[in-house]
């Protein structure tokens, strides 16, 4: 029996310092990315960073709208906190980004996933761009994945708290909100009779009434705010001239993969439009991130087009990196 008890112990350290070394090396491979990527955006964001040691807390709000055309105050706290405790940025973001990677971590395990998800999550694309280049969507992710891992309460505060990390998280609660109430859409067909189409397009009208209803003040508020995003994003040349592919094929891979395709549709549905009118790059990392999500809690994430799928994206980032380590940015 003792003999036993030592072999568990020798285990445990042996899994425990394999742990820390990995994040270890997650955390230094953060922070020469972050060291070779200083074009684009990070130009802004170290700026802000470095003006944030002179900024109290109550005009931080207003130093964020001037210098980085955002009203989002939890990430724009996060970092004036880094800032203010005296970090230098790459190790504060690399931190971040530890954190980040922890809870998806805890997540995948939680789910109990097999090992090669773990590697084609940690090398995925779409996590490269989210370290490096993406700092107020970082602190949302962080949020949401956090409320993935708590109880109802504390999910459904952590992933509220995200959409004032970034705007962006909105669309993507939205998408999972759809995915589950499209049950009751199903149950509803099938005691009453009605088609799950029109019951989809009475669901969006009453979501989108109840919106404009209860969040009036705010939608006027932040109008221009939003505008100006959606501006931004938009390509008028995209719109009129063809649909982005992209994101047809990748919803399309979703839908083969999945178990429910109906439900996993109804939650897809506004970002296949959205990623239209916007542009496909943000839009598609949302719509991979909402498929993925739900393929792991499915567990279908060892599917062998889902396989294929991830190896593409864990590929694609070879060319990022390289760009970064080339340009200073992966774009």
């Amino acid at each position: 029996m003792k003999l036993i008890n030592n072999r568990m112990k020798v285990r445990i350290n042996i899994r425990t310092i394999s742990l820390l070394l990995a994040a270890l090396i997650f955390f230094a491979w953060s922070y020469l990315l972050l060291i070779y990527y200083v074009e684009g955006d990070q130009v802004t964001y170290h700026k802000f960073y470095l003006l944030s040691k002179d900024i109290r807390l109550n005009e931080l709000l207003t130093f964020g709208k001037d210098l980085l055309d955002s009203y989002e105050i939890i990430s724009l706290f996060f970092l004036w906190l880094g800032s203010n405790l005296g970090f230098e940025k790459n190790f504060y973001i690399s931190l971040l980004n530890l954190i980040l990677a922890t809870g998806i971590f805890l997540f995948l395990k939680k789910a109990k996933v097999p090992w090669y998800i773990y590697f084609f999550t940690f090398t995925n694309f779409y996590l490269i761009v989210l370290m490096v280049a993406a700092e107020r969507l970082k602190v949302a992710f962080i949020f949401l994945v956090y409320a993935t891992l708590f109880s109802k309460r504390i999910n459904v505060f952590l992933a509220s708290m995200s959409i004032f990390a970034h705007v962006q998280s909105i669309i993507l609660l939205i998408s999972i909100f759809l995915h589950k109430a499209s049950l009751s859409l199903n149950y509803l067909s099938k005691k009453f009779f009605v088609t799950k189409e029109k019951l989809f397009y009475f669901l969006i009208l009453i979501i989108f009434t109840n919106i404009i209803f209860f969040f009036k003040n705010y939608i006027l508020f932040f109008y221009d705010y939003i505008f100006d995003k959606a501006m931004l994003y938009y390509d008028y040349v995209q719109l009129i001239k063809y649909y982005p592919l992209k994101t047809f094929f990748l919803v399309i891979s979703f839908l083969i993969i999945t178990r429910q395709p109906f439900r996993l549709f109804i939650s897809m549905a506004p970002l296949i439009v959205l990623a239209w009118l916007l542009g496909d790059f943000r839009i598609n990392m949302i719509i991979f991130i909402v498929g993925m999500y739900f393929l792991i809690i499915e567990g279908r994430s060892n599917h062998p087009f889902a396989i294929v799928m991830m190896l593409y994206f864990s590929l694609k980032s070879l060319p990022f990196i390289y760009r970064v380590y080339l340009y200073g940015h992966g774009f």
